[in-house]
């Protein structure tokens, strides 16, 4: 059994369980007979009892139906390189372990293709794309706009942690509710380079093997193994495949090495702000002189 991401992962759902019932360390290990101590070091995932155990606390916190089958399947991911968490489609802060993994990893390299990644998302540009999901309601729209709020709080810490964001040209070029939006987001993002984060873009002409076209994020934690992140349409895919991270740290590299630089990207932003501003479509850069 590996004491590590997917361990934390169950450690998240069971603690957000007891917190859901307003019930204390202590109120839990009363119930279940447990030490206070083994009940936060299994919150914190840092113990696995098994299966059966997870069923108590779970019991103990007298959680739903669904919510139980839901963390009783992640149990079936422990001895695995792989865990899939499910969410409704476009909200992927509703797997509330992706938050949980991003805010307490020791660097992130986040690499977005066809739009801006959630983290250095507006609030204008995060409603558009919230509100994509003809599902959603009003309420559930604005739920997921204050979760994703909270998820972009990690940025607050980039003075102690390395944050690397690679956007794929095409991410900045895709309008997504108007030329004035994608103005406002793309200064925002001009001036989070300023305050420190990198951000970097990706020429439209680069190739990568293919690798350009898939998003993906990097974590590096400092209690376990490495992981990838991939954010599909109705689901979150977390691994710590020893082969797959190998594999993306060397799409890192020649995403790094291919991207504009710093500099080169603030002033690329600010450009093509100017030219949204203006109702004017910005030159791709494989068209610039």
């Amino acid at each position: 059994m590996r004491v590590d991401l997917f361990v934390k992962t169950i450690g998240v759902e069971l603690r957000a369980a007891r917190r859901a019932v307003a019930l204390t360390v202590g109120d839990v290990a009363r119930v279940l007979g447990w030490s206070s101590s083994d009940v936060e070091a299994l919150e914190a995932g840092f113990l696995y009892p098994g299966a059966n155990q997870i069923a108590h606390h779970l019991g103990a916190c007298r959680v739903n139906t669904a919510d139980f089958e839901r963390v009783m399947r992640l149990c079936g991911y422990a001895d695995g390189w792989q865990l899939t968490l499910e969410h409704p489609a476009g909200a992927p802060e509703s797997a509330r372990a992706v938050m949980a993994h991003e805010a307490s990893a020791r660097s992130l390299f986040v690499y977005t293709a066809t739009s801006v990644p959630p983290l250095l998302q507006t609030e204008h540009y995060a409603r558009v794309m919230c509100e994509a999901d003809r599902s959603a309601d009003r309420e559930e729209v604005e739920r997921r706009l204050r979760a994703r709020r909270v998820r972009q709080e990690c940025l607050l810490d980039v003075a102690s942690r390395p944050l690397t964001f690679v956007l794929h040209e095409v991410a900045l070029l895709m309008v997504r509710g108007g030329r004035a939006l994608m103005s406002e987001q793309l200064r925002h993002l001009a001036v989070l380079v300023d305050r420190g984060v990198n951000i970097r873009v990706l020429p439209m002409n680069a190739l990568i093997a293919g690798w350009e076209q898939t998003s993906f994020t990097l974590l590096d934690f400092a209690a376990h193994r490495p992981a990838i992140y991939l954010d599909l349409p109705t689901c979150a895919v977390i691994s710590d495949d020893p082969g797959m991270i190998n594999a993306h740290r060397g799409v890192v590299q020649h995403l790094c090495t291919a991207a504009l630089d710093e500099a080169a990207t603030g002033e690329l932003l600010i450009t093509w702000a100017e030219h949204y501003a203006e109702d004017r479509v910005p030159v791709p850069l494989v068209n610039a002189d």
